[in-house]
């Protein structure tokens, strides 16, 4: 995952990690599995599974 500088006084790991998967999921339209996000993403599985069942 892509580390941004924080510039902000709040930060949300979590709302970066959904948005991250949105974004990297819309550049593929086969769609990857949760193993293949967590790979490409450096997310853990377990937090791919629970962002992803949260957005559906």
């Amino acid at each position: 995952m892509v580390k941004k500088p924080d510039n902000s006084k709040y930060h949300v790991p979590n709302l970066e990690r959904a948005l991250a998967i949105m974004e990297h999921l819309s550049k593929q339209p086969a769609g990857l599995t949760a193993s293949e996000l967590s790979e490409q993403l450096k997310i853990p599985r377990n937090s791919i599974f629970r962002i992803t069942s949260t957005l559906v």
